[in-house]
């Protein structure tokens, strides 16, 4: 069955070819993609389980309309109709707040890659959304590892869609 919004959601810090990977298989799934930015100010305080490295401020050097940006102009190369796609921030720490930006019909696909997403999941279905694992991919591409190639200035187009390559290249940030 088709859904008529799903949401998937990420720190995307940057987006690589796995995240593209995961907005691609949500589109299956719904006319309408809501693709949240968590942090999208930044760290955050609260440690997450399984995921230590998400509150650092090394692991969050992207602002958000960077990462909308990557987003954005990532699934446009892919071919995916812009009018199909909203990028909202997303308060995953306080998940009674996505409602402010995500409509509350929508199914939350996460993708099942480890114990962080799991207890997404759970944070998510108890504050009344609807959420499954829809998706399942390994850890293959880590945006920590996109990071690590851009400091060493080691070559990203082989984990990066084409987008992201050129935008990072022509719009760089001290990481």
């Amino acid at each position: 069955m088709t859904e008529s919004i799903a949401c998937i959601h990420g720190r995307f810090q940057p987006f690589h070819d796995e995240h593209l990977a995961y907005a691609l298989a949500a589109l299956k799934c719904a006319e309408t993609l809501y693709i949240g930015i968590t942090n999208p100010e930044g760290a955050v305080a609260e440690q997450a389980p399984g995921a230590p490295h998400r509150n650092l401020d090394e692991s969050n050097p992207y602002p958000y309309w960077y990462r909308a940006e990557l987003i954005r102009g990532s699934l446009q190369g892919a071919g995916v109709e812009l009018a199909r796609l909203r990028i909202v921030p997303f308060a995953i720490d306080a998940p009674e707040r996505v409602r402010s930006f995500v409509p509350a019909e929508a199914l939350h696909l996460l993708s099942d890659c480890d114990e962080w997403q799991h207890a997404k999941l759970e944070r998510l279905r108890a504050a009344g959304f609807r959420a499954e694992f829809g998706h399942s991919v390994g850890k293959s591409i880590t945006s920590t590892e996109v990071r690590r190639r851009l400091r060493a200035g080691e070559p990203i187009a082989d984990i990066v869609p084409p987008f992201v390559e050129a935008f990072l290249r022509e719009h760089p940030l001290p990481l």
